[in-house]
């Protein structure tokens, strides 16, 4: 019974460990993937704000962190995904679409972001 447990223990440790390696979109605070780093999951649309709707709900799942608002400054996009940047809260506005790594955006400002893996 102890060798079943410690297999299950190393498996959840394991999935745990790796979440974000698997994560599609990585966004980061300031440039070259420093400061805070977050995960937007494959097809889901973040806003940096609290302004209401864009439209975009429709499509993603929507989540909603105010504490992102024009503080994303760098990504690593993994696979065929796209990271989508609206630079302002309101729609319709400026969009960024970045693949792969990006040390530096080229705006500073960010008011919604999508992780698009379709």
């Amino acid at each position: 019974m102890s060798r079943f447990i410690r297999t299950a223990v190393a498996t959840v440790s394991l999935t745990m460990m790796s979440t974000a390696a698997f994560a599609q979109c990585m966004i980061y605070s300031q440039p070259n993937y420093q400061g805070a780093a977050g995960v937007i999951q494959p097809n889901d649309v973040v806003f940096f704000h609290n302004n209401g709707t864009s439209g975009l709900e429709k499509e993603y799942r929507a989540f909603n962190d105010p504490s992102w608002l024009n503080n994303l400054k760098s990504s690593k996009i993994a696979g065929s995904c796209k990271l989508i940047i609206y630079e302002e809260a309101k729609f319709p506005s400026y969009r960024s679409d970045y693949r792969g790594d990006t040390p530096k955006h080229k705006y500073d400002g960010a008011g919604t972001a999508v992780c698009d893996c379709k």
